[in-house]
């Protein structure tokens, strides 16, 4: 399987992962469903592709820099570690929906070297987390 493959450390780069999406049949036939997909992975290498330089460069180049959004990326440098925030989520059916910490600045997997190596646009590959993140002012 194509996650297991990620996981594992077979498919380390996001034009890997589009050639291997891209062999995969659709999960309903056009027109008759919807899910949440790879879409923004693919628009994401179809970017590398026309603009000539990796997902990364482009999107602080071209968006996040012209924007003042300095602190923008698919990972974040271990000197601004103390400016990144815990994720959380609620624990849906619990009595006390208490919150469970999803996400450690302090070992967190936008932090090299457990960031993903995939700049997956639509944010993570099954445990292969990846996606934007910034940090707080």
């Amino acid at each position: 399987d194509v996650i297991d493959r990620c996981e594992a450390g077979e498919i380390l780069t996001l034009a890997q992962w589009v050639d291997e999406i891209a062999k995969l049949p659709l999960n309903n036939p056009p027109g008759t469903g919807w899910e949440y997909g790879y879409s923004h992975d693919v628009i994401g290498r179809v970017i590398e592709l026309v603009s000539g330089m990796p997902l990364d460069e482009f999107i602080a180049k071209e968006v996040a820099e012209p924007l003042g959004m300095k602190d923008t990326g698919f990972s974040v440098p271990q000197s601004k570690v103390d400016r990144l925030a815990a994720m959380y989520k609620r624990r849906p059916h619990a009595k006390h929906k208490k919150l469970i910490l999803v996400d450690d600045p302090q070992c967190s997997d936008w932090v090299p070297p457990r960031n993903a190596t995939i700049l997956a646009g639509g944010g993570a590959v099954q445990k292969v987390k990846g996606g934007m993140v910034s940090t707080l002012n």
